[in-house]
């Protein structure tokens, strides 16, 4: 460290000075033979980065309330960094933003899950968080986090604590297991307070909660209103359906009206287009909910937007157009499977490969499949951009 780097320059000091006192010259080699001791600047970066003097703070907040149980995400990182500061460390963030901690895998959880790694890796030795159900508050979730900490005994620290809980040590770790099926037994008794209270509103008539159906909005008392400026689109949906117009026809049409999904985009996908004819119930004057944990089943009434006769004539058609429902295809419309379609992926648009086997003419083949996609794209500036004759790859 610095204090033994200074005090050995020191020593060197006093025996050059030493030499000169005893009326000896100092040459050059006396010079060049003094070892005088440089930290090196990549030896002190090592010092700064060490993992075992920086703690790692990971933050989250939920996606329904962004400032959830008061876990708001500059608390959270005021919080880590205070810890640091008692320690002496230097932190490192791991911002995952605003994500649901309720699923069961890690998938919409990137950083998270690169945190993890880091973890397994043997990168991250101290981990804090504000409160442990900032990790996750699914059951199986829970088990692959914990798991991984446990293995590779974390330090993980919460609140304002800067004493962590050492998942080196048996008691710790058990102390950890037992506090993270409390969180997930906690989000258990919230999800079913929430349902409770959802279905306590239908029983009223009211919404239950949730983004509406294009078409509709919350009134000021709860109740689903019709949108007028959405409906009138509603109904042209379906009766371009009905007169043979297809989805992506209806598509076209509602990016050229500049008409946004729920979630804010331009462009519509070819599902939401599809479940507005023939999954949402709304349109016709009513619907159902079911709650999930008793079963029981509630009939609501909302305004009416698409006459009933129109309403049965375009669920007709669509049961009539569909693939599944007339058994025109299969399961799975990949008749001859290949070894290399899951994993190749175009080098200059990043698109997944597609696959062409023509057994008869005996030309089998691996490709590009940007302009498939492109087709179905309608915003110019969201297209993918590729070679215009990107060669293709034979099968043997």
């Amino acid at each position: 460290n610095m204090a033994n780097i200074k005090k050995k320059n020191t020593e060197i000091n006093q025996l050059l000075i030493s030499k000169t006192e005893t009326g000896n010259n100092l040459t050059s080699y006396d010079i060049q033979e003094t070892k005088y001791y440089v930290p090196r600047i990549d030896k002190l970066l090592d010092d700064i980065m060490d993992d075992t003097k920086t703690l790692h703070i990971y933050r989250r907040v939920s996606t329904d309330r962004q400032e959830e149980d008061g876990y708001g995400l500059e608390l959270q990182l005021d919080a880590g960094k205070s810890v640091a500061d008692q320690l002496g460390f230097g932190f490192k963030l791991w911002d995952e933003g605003a994500q649901s901690s309720t699923k069961e895998d890690l998938s919409n959880r990137p950083v998270l899950t690169n945190l993890l790694k880091e973890v397994t890796s043997g990168g991250i030795e101290h981990l804090y968080v504000y409160h442990e159900n900032r990790l996750s508050r699914n059951r199986t979730a829970w088990y692959i986090i914990g798991s991984k900490l446990i293995d590779n005994g974390i330090k993980l620290y919460e609140g304002r604590n800067s004493v962590p809980r050492d998942l080196s040590k048996s008691e710790d770790a058990f102390v950890f297991d037992i506090m993270r099926s409390i969180s997930v037994y906690e989000q258990d008794q919230r999800m079913s307070r929430l349902s409770a209270g959802k279905f306590q509103r239908v029983k009223q008539g009211k919404w239950h909660g949730g983004p509406t159906p294009f078409g509709y909005l919350i009134g000021d008392d709860g109740f689903l209103k019709k949108n007028s400026v959405e409906a009138k689109w509603v109904l042209h949906a379906f009766k371009r359906y009905i007169d043979g117009a297809s989805v992506n026809d209806i598509k076209k049409d509602f990016f050229n009206a500049g008409l946004r999904t729920r979630r804010g985009k331009s462009e519509w996908s070819g599902a939401s287009i599809r479940n507005m004819i023939s999954e949402v119930n709304h349109y016709q004057g009513y619907y159902n909910y079911t709650h999930k944990d008793s079963g029981e089943s509630e009939q609501v009434t909302c305004e009416r937007i698409v006459p009933q006769s129109m309403f049965n004539k375009a669920r007709k058609h669509f049961s009539m157009r569909s693939y599944n429902d007339v058994g025109r295809i299969k399961d799975t419309n990949i008749k001859y499977p290949t070894l290399l379609k899951d994993f190749l992926v175009c080098g200059h648009c990043g698109t997944k490969f597609g696959q062409r086997v023509y057994s008869y003419q005996y030309r089998n083949f691996y490709y590009c499949r940007s302009k498939e996609i492109n087709w179905r794209i309608l915003d110019d500036t969201k297209k993918l951009k590729c070679k215009d004759r990107l060669q293709s790859i034979k099968i043997d």
